[in-house]
């Protein structure tokens, strides 16, 4: 190509005209559309980060543990729940929110009966008969010293190497899958759910710390042990009050002998029905039935003044022999007694299968109360170890609560009479025994013999006081925030 022709070629291209881009504008309409949009996102992450930042604002600290509205959200509303049916007498309106409510002297009254501590109200005075004062700051209150007696608990727990058992994390996930059954029979997510029954900041997640916590606190004083020393030197502080006698008691009275009248109350006992009850007592104590008496186990001398008479007590703890039986009379009302025994003894371990009754209607294919005893009873006839049983208890009774160690004799009353006088008598590790009651079937598997009885007793005594210690220093430098506490979900309904 000759010069002249490519500096044409050059001239023509920069001699072309440029084209131009255009650029389409957004109507009005849509600009519009995306500023609201923005600022509803603004809003939307706005209150989020509010709600997160209400949620997760201190209302106690304990140790290290800060807890935080959505944490006491769980403990103020179980301490509600666990007063729901107490409503009524408390003067509790289930129709206004507890926050609108003020606290009585008759409704205060009622607090102790029910395990709620009154001490807030110990400062203030009421005006005809109400304090300024509403039920939502008392519950907030009692939830308070739950909270910080828990957690400080739990603190110390794991702080000393506490190993969280398999039987812990079973009974959280009882409650978490309980507690999904629950919201779907809501059409409701878990964590919506339990937001709704909690509050706000409530989740699945919380939840299962919750249950975590408050589990390891029930447990706690269990694991602490105490040297002999220790417990001898508590024991002697005091040794009457780790005294018990197990005996019979009849009791019988005058009234008992008197017949309605036509209005349907009882009229006063005549001097013929007086002498009905004082020989009916006579002829108790001298041929004792013990078809008509009842047994009372492992009894402290107040308790036993308390049920009969205080020189009936101290005939009991003072003078009496094993078989030794006395009349006594207080009030119009006769006690005759029996002592079965009053030993220090040696308490016993146990393996147990629990067997419900059957309900009304059975599922397809399970087996009744019977059919399970029978098939364990023959189980334990062809092997009766300690590891057979045990797996037919995670068969037939679903339990991994099966261990019963250090069982007193009040615990074994309480299954029946026929299991009480098993466990006083000689037993050999790997025995059982079988008993039935209207409403369940216990099979006991008798491992060896336990702790002597006061010592278990003392143990508890110095675990409780420990736990009661530290549960006080925590409560008292919770620094607690009642403005904040006020926050969380107060506003509940008791008794709905």
């Amino acid at each position: 190509m000759s010069a002249s022709r490519e500096r044409k070629k050059r001239t023509e291209q920069v001699s072309q005209p440029e084209t131009k881009k255009k650029t389409k504008k957004l109507s009005e309409g849509w600009i519009f559309a995306i500023c609201m949009i923005a600022i509803v996102v603004i809003l939307v992450g706005a209150l989020i980060g509010y709600s997160l930042y209400m949620n997760s604002r201190p209302v106690l600290t304990v140790g290290d543990h800060t807890v935080t509205v959505s944490e006491f959200n769980y403990f103020y509303t179980t301490k509600v729940n666990n007063c729901s049916s107490y409503a009524s007498y408390m003067g509790i309106d289930s129709s206004t929110p507890l926050d609108e409510q003020y606290v009585t002297e008759s409704g205060a009254s009622m607090l102790m009966l029910i395990g709620v501590d009154s001490s807030f109200l110990s400062d203030k005075t009421a005006t005809d008969g109400t304090y300024n004062v509403t039920w939502a700051q008392l519950f907030a209150d009692a939830a308070k010293t739950d909270a910080a007696s828990v957690y400080a608990v739990y603190n110390e727990a794991m702080a000393n190497g506490y190993e969280i058992s398999e039987h812990i994390e079973e009974d959280i996930e009882e409650s978490v899958e309980q507690m999904k059954t629950y919201a779907e029979n809501n059409s409701m997510s878990l964590s919506k759910f339990i937001e709704r029954v909690y509050g706000k900041g409530c989740n699945e997640s919380g939840y299962r710390d919750y249950l975590k916590v408050q589990l390891v606190a029930s447990d706690y004083a269990s694991t602490l042990t105490y040297s002999a020393e220790e417990i001898e030197a508590k024991r002697a502080e005091s040794p009457e009050d780790y005294a018990v006698a197990t005996y019979y008691q009849y009791s019988v009275s005058a009234s008992e002998f008197v017949e309605e009248g036509e209005d349907g109350e009882k009229p006063d006992p005549t001097a013929a029905e007086e002498k009905q009850a004082k020989d009916a007592a006579e002829a108790m104590a001298a041929e004792f039935d013990v078809e008509k008496a009842t047994i009372k186990a492992d009894t402290a001398r107040a308790t036993a003044s308390a049920s009969a008479t205080e020189e009936a007590a101290n005939w009991l703890f003072d003078t009496a022999e094993n078989d030794d039986v006395k009349l006594f009379e207080k009030d119009g009302t006769y006690y005759v007694l029996k002592l079965i025994d009053k030993t220090d003894y040696m308490t016993g371990n146990y393996l147990q299968i629990v067997i419900a009754a059957d309900g009304e209607e059975l599922e397809e294919g399970e087996l009744t109360a019977a059919e399970k005893k029978e098939k364990i009873v023959a189980a334990l006839e062809a092997d009766a170890s300690a590891e057979n049983f045990e797996a037919l208890a995670e068969e037939y009774s679903g339990s991994h609560e099966i261990e019963a160690e250090n069982t007193m004799r009040s615990a074994l009353s309480s299954i029946s009479d026929d299991a009480l006088f098993w466990s006083m008598g000689t037993q050999t590790a790997g025995e059982y025994q079988v008993f039935e009651t209207d409403s369940y079937t216990v099979i006991l598997f008798y491992t060896g013999e336990g702790e002597q009885y006061s010592s278990v007793v003392v143990t508890s005594v110095l675990a409780n006081e420990h736990i009661d210690e530290i549960s006080e220093a925590a409560v008292a430098a919770c620094n607690f925030d009642e403005k904040t506490a006020m926050t969380a979900n107060v506003g509940v309904y008791l008794g709905n």
